[in-house]
């Protein structure tokens, strides 16, 4: 578990190379005690290089790009990067995309081996409206109650995002 967190650490540090090459342990004479030794290669701390978005039609690349907490020339932090994707994400979301694909790739540059380039693939599909609303298995509550805290109505563009708010 200490090591997963050592990992955790430099990963979350840009250092996502990070290997652990062993550990030895190392009792004292009076066996109250031990050292723990242990030997990492912490590999490159990773910067951002480019970031491209391809595929997408319904929004500009640099309107996508605006909701990214990412950018060239900052430490490539892997959670950072998992919050841009929901955020790309999102915007098709609330907008009726609910088949929306957004993939993530990291590749290493080819000019600089501790730059990290990003690039968002973006497979849009078709805007999705909703058609009917059903209610089931509420015994307590009347409809009229759960359908007022979706937010959600027949006719509107499905909104992905209302939706896990409702679902909270």
């Amino acid at each position: 578990e200490d090591l997963d967190r050592i990992r955790a650490f430099y990963y979350q540090s840009g250092y996502v190379d990070i290997k652990v090459l062993g550990v030895k342990e190392t009792f004292i004479k009076d066996n109250s005690r031990v050292i723990i030794d242990v030997e990492i290669s912490e590999g490159h701390q990773y910067k951002v290089g480019t970031i491209e978005i391809e595929g997408n039609k319904k929004y500009s690349s640099e309107e996508l790009q605006k909701r990214n907490s990412l950018k060239t020339g900052d430490i490539f932090l892997p959670e950072n990067l998992q919050h841009d994707h929901k955020a790309i994400q999102d915007v098709y979301y609330k907008n009726g995309y609910i088949d929306a694909r957004i993939a993530p790739n990291t590749v290493v540059s080819s000019t600089d081996s501790q730059v990290m380039n990003i690039k968002y693939t973006i497979e849009e599909n078709e805007e999705v409206f909703i058609d009917k609303i059903l209610v089931t298995g509420n015994d307590k509550t009347k409809d009229i109650v759960v359908r007022r805290e979706l937010n959600l109505k027949p006719g509107e563009k499905f909104n992905g995002v209302e939706m896990e708010i409702a679902k909270k």
